[in-house]
């Protein structure tokens, strides 16, 4: 099971974690440390993690605790890869508590479930509106059972289904039956006025193959890191080009993020003071976001500045926050020495190694840095191509695009090598532009 980059519990080793489990829950000191053991051990894979957990998903305790963590046991054992707890995670099935079978419906795609008796208590559940249908239909269509379609495409001539679940529904029937009819449907879900229904809208995009749908997706203002996400499983192997999309104009566009190519969801009001905008750059709603910056980036810098520097070291708190500040203060500090060290200042604070190394700023805050501050930070280019000091391959990226539009033609004797190493580059994208760069610039 991957790191979790927030993962701030309590360190526990393997031995207290099987201590706790052990333990009944009127015995221990905290009854969310039932919780915290499952979640430690997922560090530690074996047989005797696997046991304890199936132990506790197969209790048949009501207590709340007990449930939450039987919850996590479930995702742990999914992510350990345990085909064995198969028949108990199906038995789950039969729980009262929605989330639960949630969790075990999410589990069986993840161990790939064959079981046909497990697929027809699944295909049951959709009949139950108290069920996550949209989890269902996903689970169902990913471990390609195809006797479900019959009941999922009821939802699509129901003109009464929720948006998240007509679009699984599409998905679904793209995934299972090669039936597009629908597909032109999900790319008005991506402009859906509820971020979360615009955010499912990519995964059914993603689910359905929909490709035609790139331009479309990329073109609004939705998260970079979802975005990525599209282009990363979507993208042709091996190709440049799909359709009239080019494969380093998609990734720059999306790296660079500039609001005025984008499609406005959220009118703003133009009248909205300084203080409102800025404040709106701390909004969960990416349109809002991308908005607010779009019309802040409008007004005369001296006017929006010091509400801007009002909100500065909150910004750097705030990861969502972090990103739109970096972005702004692009926007308006280009050329401006006045403005030059907040926006290093900024760019520093998203690299801190305090942030986890996925975070969506980190990208941008490396092209920044070498766009604007190239001599500052020529030594540092090794560090950010190296795929074991630099995880995130977007912040691989983002620093050959700097190289490429900034310094691959001043200090091609510096950076030639760290390009040619890139070749091997564990990311296709990175290697590839790395190829790119070095038979167009180098030789």
């Amino acid at each position: 099971m991957n790191e979790s980059p927030f993962d701030n519990l309590p360190p526990l080793s393997q031995e207290e974690a099987l201590e706790i489990l052990s333990t009944p829950i009127d015995k221990i000191d905290l009854v969310s440390d039932y919780y915290k053991a499952v979640f430690h051990l997922a560090k530690y894979p074996g047989s005797s993690t696997e046991q304890a957990l199936l132990g506790l998903i197969n209790s048949t305790s009501d207590e709340l605790a007990v449930s939450i963590a039987r919850r996590k046991a479930i995702e742990v054992l999914a992510f350990l890869g345990c085909k064995s707890a198969i028949p108990s995670i199906g038995e789950c099935l039969n729980s009262i508590d929605p989330y639960l079978v949630e969790s075990a419906v999410w589990a069986l795609q993840k161990l790939k479930c064959k079981d046909s008796s497990i697929h027809k208590v699944m295909e049951k559940l959709l009949d139950d509106p108290s069920q996550n249908r949209r989890a269902l239909i996903k689970s169902l269509s990913g471990l390609g059972v195809v006797s479900s379609t019959n009941r999922i495409k009821l939802f699509l001539k129901d003109q009464s289904t929720p948006e998240d679940i007509r679009g699984a529904s599409i998905a679904a029937i793209s995934q299972l039956l090669g039936d597009r009819s629908y597909i032109s449907e999900l790319d008005k879900h991506l402009r859906l006025p509820n971020q979360i229904q615009r955010y499912c809208a990519i995964i059914d995009v993603i689910d359905a193959g929909a490709v035609e749908l790139l331009p479309s997706l990329i073109s609004l203002p939705l998260a970079p890191s979802y975005k990525i996400m599209a282009i990363n499983k979507m993208w042709p192997k091996d190709a440049l080009k799909n359709g009239q999309l080019n494969l380093f104009e998609v990734i720059d566009f999306i790296l660079k993020d500039n609001p005025d190519e984008l499609k406005m969801l959220h009118v703003q009001d133009e009248t909205a003071s300084n203080e409102f905008l800025v404040k709106e750059l701390f909004c969960v709603d990416f349109s809002r976001c991308y908005s607010a910056l779009k019309t802040l980036s409008k007004r005369e810098k001296y006017r929006i500045l010091p509400s801007l520097r009002n909100y500065f070291n909150q910004a750097k708190k705030d990861y969502g926050a972090l990103y739109f500040f970096i972005c702004i203060f692009r926007r308006i500090g280009r050329n401006s020495d006045e403005l030059n060290d907040e926006l290093e200042h900024l760019c520093l604070s998203a690299l801190n190694k305090g942030w986890p190394a996925f975070m969506k700023f980190k990208p941008i805050a490396i092209y920044t840095l070498l766009d604007l501050f190239p001599d500052r930070y020529l030594q540092d280019i090794p560090i950010w191509l190296n795929p074991n000091e630099t995880k995130f391959w977007l912040s691989r990226y983002a620093c050959l695009l700097a190289i490429k539009e900034r310094l691959i033609r001043e200090r091609s004797d510096y950076i030639s090598e760290f390009v040619t190493a890139s070749k091997t580059d564990p990311n296709r994208f990175v290697k590839e532009k790395s190829l790119y760069l070095e038979e167009k610039y180098l030789r």
